[in-house]
């Protein structure tokens, strides 16, 4: 099995970039605006030099210029015998000109490195979050992204995407503290991802420094340093996002984000140590186990036993993996592990037990994949029979659906000889192996039959199943059959049926009630139709089986008809409840988009069916389907050999 895609890693990554060129963009159309203004604003300052010079302008104006020009226009004034300026109108000039300048720093304010940023002086939880995706400089940007990529899918790999997640949010975390300790009433906002990265490092310091013999652990403690140097490297512009009158020497030698840098990689460490302490880091699978040496983990007692494996001291390893599954039997490393050490050993039986609790946990964490992997792990040691009956019962359905037949019957035929007088065990093997194996379905029916605890609902219902069994070979020899689209079959010779009296005998057919309609949507809860325009929803837990098969009278092309059998299992001689979907009345590529050819719609769309409605293929599992389609010569034989009832053919 592959290793875990790094999500988080990459997301993080995007965001990055999508924020670099975003703030760029805004700040492309913030630049003519903000130099209008400041334009206008230097113009009124040159006409009227007595007046204050804001804060913003400092750089045009600095203050030795604007004194010689204030001493200039007092000269000429004096020498023309002009009066001073009023009180009034030098306020209302000086209004005016701080009205322009306010509106440029406004508009500079606005941009999304100043608006994102985090503050020391207004500590917005959301800024928290936001100042790591925007970064003032390309090279300061494509350092973090190195850094951040090589270390964190590193990480990620290791832990898995949630612990990850905490670990960079304790890094975060950490370096805001130290920052806000350092520099309480500083007011220039701080981005960029870097306080993140040092946080990655320290926490892959802490995890390499448990392997010291690897490698790899000087180049990591190269990276921290590397992370540590960047304000260094970069200087002011990298990681303070500066309004136009910021200056850089007022802050001294020591960089704001120094701080968060120390902080965040010492909160990264810290939290590495506590996951390793914690045992959350996350398994990879099967693989993994297999590698060995190349499978990090921070469990060292299965670590050493891994090596202790892969240099070929199986029993050392055998004992230590004995022993760490006794202190902790739910660890799925140890136990998988423990499973290879033992079959190397020609101790599989000593292992079947953790191995079926890893199949166990696996089905409640929905990885059926790997349940059906490991189980054909038993089945190829033949310790499959080794599980209780209701595991056996669950993984017989998806063993079938894997396409694993023989080992999906061995798992009903286990959970019957697991609980002989168990007739809900037997009726639900019945029900599952119809399609699988009809000899298991009809023994089992049987086996149920013969217990006096079925209701009499459950009894007709399993006497109906089983003589439908029984009557299939007969079916068969009648010559009907069905038959795969595209291939021509020759017609069948005609036979009867002899009872033991000598004289002919036939079953009673059931009743059909029918209900043609159109499908809608596949719901989250059951399937909407529309029946003669009412829209109306069949509960997918309702369809106790769906049968299909390819009809070319009906149309003058090919029709599939897809039935919803909703009674499949009821009594005997009670009308079979079916709703019918043909494909001639509806579009399948609107319910199955993922595919533009109408063909691979049907079949996408009847695989969806029996997944969400639990319900037995007909008239077995590769022709429903459509590996290929079951073909009829008319919708009577369909009806009959297939729903076991009588209809007339329709035109």
């Amino acid at each position: 099995m592959d290793r875990r895609i790094p999500w988080v890693t990459y997301v993080l990554a995007l965001l990055c970039v999508l924020g670099f060129f975003y703030a760029k963009l805004e700040a492309v159309g913030a630049e003519a605006v903000v130099d209008t203004q400041l334009d206008a604003a230097a113009q009124i300052l040159r006409d009227h030099p007595y007046l204050r010079v804001p804060r913003l302008l400092e750089k045009r104006f600095p203050p030795d210029h604007a004194a010689r020009q204030r001493r200039d226009h007092e000269r000429a004034r004096v020498e023309r015998s002009a009066p001073p300026v009023p009180p009034r109108v030098v306020a209302r000039q000086q209004a005016e000109l701080d009205r322009v300048v306010a509106a440029a720093e406004h508009r500079i304010e606005s941009l999304p490195p100043r608006r994102f940023g985090v503050r020391a002086t207004e500590r917005n939880p959301l800024s928290f979050l936001t100042h790591l995706f925007f970064h003032t400089a390309a090279l300061y940007l494509v350092a973090n992204l190195v850094l951040l990529v090589l270390v964190g899918r590193v990480l990620e790999s290791a832990w898995g995407g949630a612990v990850h997640a905490c670990v960079i949010s304790a890094g975060v975390l950490g370096g805001m503290a130290a920052f806000f300790a350092q520099n309480p009433f500083y007011a220039e906002p701080l981005v960029g991802a870097s306080g993140l990265v040092a946080g990655l490092v320290g926490a892959f310091a802490v995890r390499i420094a448990s392997r010291r013999r690897r490698m790899i652990y000087v180049p990591s403690l190269l990276l921290a340093i590397l992370v540590l140097g960047l304000p260094v490297w970069f200087g002011f512009e990298g990681s303070i996002a500066r309004g136009v009158a910021a200056d850089p020497a007022r802050l001294g030698a020591w960089n704001p984000s120094m701080a968060m840098l120390v902080g965040s990689f010492a909160s990264g460490a810290l939290a590495a140590f506590g996951v390793r302490l914690l045992g959350l880091e996350g398994r990879i699978g099967r693989a993994e186990v297999k590698a060995a040496l190349r499978a990090p983990t921070n469990d060292l007692e299965l670590e050493r036993a891994l090596q202790e494996h892969n240099s070929g001291d199986s029993e050392a390893a055998y004992h230590r993996l004995a022993e760490r599954l006794r202190c902790d039997a739910g660890n799925r490393g140890a136990a998988l592990a423990f499973w290879d050490v033992c079959n190397q050993l020609g101790r599989a039986p000593e292992a079947a037990p953790v191995l079926l609790g890893v199949i166990r946990d696996e089905l409640r964490r929905g990885a059926s994949a790997d349940a059906v992997d490991h189980w054909l792990d038993l089945v190829g040691c033949e310790l499959d029979a080794e599980a209780e009956p209701a595991l056996l019962l669950r993984m017989g359905p998806l063993l079938r659906d894997a396409g694993e037949n023989v080992a999906a019957r061995r798992a009903l035929k286990n959970a019957v000889a697991r609980a002989p007088g168990d007739p809900g065990v037997a009726s639900r093997v019945a029900r599952e192996a119809m399609a699988l194996d009809p000899e298991l379905a009809s023994d089992a029916a049987s086996c149920a039959l013969g217990s006096v605890d079925l209701s009499p609902q459950e009894r007709r219902a399993l006497e109906a199943l089983r003589a439908s069994l029984e009557s299939a070979p007969e079916a068969a020899r009648l010559g009907h059959t069905y038959r795969p689209v595209g291939v021509v079959l020759p017609e069948p010779a005609q036979a009867t049926v002899i009872g033991p009296d000598g004289i002919d005998f036939e079953e009673e057919p059931r009743e059909l009630h029918c209900v043609e309609a159109v499908p809608v949507q596949l719901g989250s809860e059951g399937l909407h139709i529309a029946v003669d325009g009412v829209q109306k929803r069949v509960r997918y837990e309702r369809v106790e089986a769906v049968a299909v098969a390819a009809l070319p009278g009906l149309h003058s092309k090919i029709v599939i008809v897809i039935d919803l059998v909703l009674n499949w299992g009821s009594l005997g001689d009670a009308p079979l409840q079916v709703v019918r979907l043909r494909t001639d009345r509806f579009d399948p590529r609107s319910l199955a988009a993922e595919t533009a050819e109408p063909l691979e719609a049907v079949r996408a769309l009847v695989k969806q069916l029996i997944l969400r409605c639990d319900a037995a293929p007909l008239p077995d599992a590769e022709s429903a389907r459509g590996a290929p389609f079951a073909s009829f010569k008319s919708l009577g034989d369909y009806n009959r050999d297939v729903l076991g009832v009588h209809e007339p053919d329709e035109a």
